[in-house]
C-alpha cells in the first residue's frame, strides 16, 4: 500500500542509492534517531545509513566512529569494549565489519610506483577425500615443477608496492593470459615499473607497463 505522502516536505539534495531519484521526500524517522525518506520512483524508504556498512545496525554512529577512531592504535577488541561501553561480542563485531570494509576497499585500489611480483605454489593436498575423481596418486604431491590448480598445487601470485600495500591473487595457472589478467586489474598502467623474475610467462607484459626484469642465478 502506497504511503500517504500529502503535506511531506521535499528533502531538497538527497537522492535515492537505489535508483538515483531526486524525488524524495521526508518520511518520519528510522529507530526514531535518524531521518527517513521515501523515494517516489521506485516507491522505496531509506535513510542516511542505507548503503553503508552501518545499514543494519542499531548502536548510534559515534560508536561506529568512536571505536575506528581506538583501532587507530591498535587497541585490543577487549579495551574498545570498555571504553565504548558495549559487549565484547558486539566490540568484536565492530571491529570485524570495520576491518572487512578496510580490506575491501584496498582490494579494489591498483598499486602503482614501483611494483614486485612473483608467484608460490602451494601444495593444498586432497589426503584422506573420498569424493575424489581419480585414482590416488603415490606422493602425487611430490611431483617437480610449476603446479596447477588441476595438480592439487594452485599458483598464488604476490603483488607487492615498495613501500605499499600487498596483494596475494590466487590463481588456476600461471599462463602468460592469466598473468596478464591478474596485473592489469590490480597494477596501474602507468606504474613507474614492474619488476619479476625471468620466467617466460611475464615476457607479455612488456607491452602493458615497463616490465623489469632481474635474474636471481646472478645473485640480483
Amino acid at each position: 500500500m502506497r504511503p500517504c505522502l500529502e503535506g511531506r516536505q521535499v528533502a531538497w539534495g538527497v537522492i535515492c542509492p537505489r535508483c538515483c531519484s531526486r524525488s524524495v521526500v521526508r518520511h518520519g524517522r528510522h529507530l526514531r534517531v535518524y531521518q527517513r525518506y521515501f523515494c517516489k520512483g521506485c516507491s522505496r524508504h531509506f535513510n542516511d545509513r542505507t548503503g553503508t556498512q552501518f545499514e543494519d545496525s542499531k548502536l548510534p554512529l559515534r560508536v561506529w566512529f568512536f571505536a575506528a577512531f581506538l583501532m587507530q592504535y591498535k587497541v585490543s577488541v577487549k579495551e574498545i569494549a570498555k571504553t565504548v561501553h558495549v559487549s565484547y561480542p558486539t566490540a568484536f563485531n565492530i571491529a570485524r565489519t570495520l576491518r572487512r570494509g578496510l580490506y575491501l576497499s584496498q582490494l579494489q585500489e591498483k598499486l602503482k610506483g614501483i611494483v614486485e611480483l612473483d608467484e608460490v605454489y602451494v601444495t593444498a593436498g586432497l589426503k584422506g577425500k573420498r569424493c575424489l575423481k581419480r585414482p590416488p596418486r603415490v606422493r602425487g604431491l611430490k611431483r617437480r615443477g610449476r603446479g596447477t590448480y588441476k595438480m592439487d598445487k594452485p599458483s598464488v601470485m604476490g603483488v607487492v608496492e615498495r613501500d605499499g600495500a600487498v596483494k596475494l591473487i590466487p590463481s588456476t595457472d600461471m599462463k602468460g593470459q592469466t598473468v596478464l589478467r591478474r596485473v592489469m586489474n590490480n597494477i596501474q598502467e602507468e606504474a613507474e615499473a614492474v619488476y619479476t623474475d625471468e620466467y617466460s610467462a611475464y615476457n607479455i607484459l612488456d607491452g602493458f607497463c615497463n616490465h623489469q626484469t632481474v635474474n636471481h642465478s646472478m645473485g640480483q
